[in-house]
């Protein structure tokens, strides 16, 4: 499943921005940094690394994905 997505990916598959600001209001989507967003429930440690442009390592990943 699919956890973070562009505004243009969002864009793309219809949405609106009205669509997109709605689903952050309602807890759907996490705004993490400008024009990223992720769904709700993303795992912090994926959030943080998102929100300064990198990348979640090996460990961290799979810490998320509760292997």
């Amino acid at each position: 499943m699919r956890s973070f997505w562009t505004t243009g990916d969002l864009l793309a598959r219809g949405k609106s921005e009205r669509d997109i600001r709605r689903a952050i209001e309602q807890g759907r989507l996490i705004a993490v940094r400008r024009g990223l967003h992720a769904a709700a429930g993303t795992a912090a440690p994926l959030l943080r690394a998102a929100r300064v442009g990198g990348v979640a390592t090996s460990v961290t990943a799979a810490g998320a994905m509760g292997l």
